[in-house]
């Protein structure tokens, strides 16, 4: 695996292009929001989070992208 969580699209095997929806601290600015201003990297995801492959379009829970459901 070439990523720390040990991730992989169940579908086209792409280990690097994966996007998960996680909860993340923002600040409120006068022009939006910023994710860095908060001073806080924290963001979480659970294995029912949503993933999504950039490289074929897949779509599934985080669970499925693990290596193990993967196998």
């Amino acid at each position: 695996m070439s990523n720390l969580f040990d991730m992989r699209c169940p579908q086209c095997g792409d280990e690097n292009q994966l996007d998960i929806h996680a909860s993340i601290w923002i600040r409120v600015c006068t022009n939006g929001t910023d994710a860095d201003a908060s001073n806080c990297g924290d963001h979480e995801f659970s294995p029912d989070s949503t993933a999504c492959c950039q490289s074929c379009g897949h779509w599934a829970s985080v669970a499925a992208f693990t290596a193990e459901a993967s196998s």
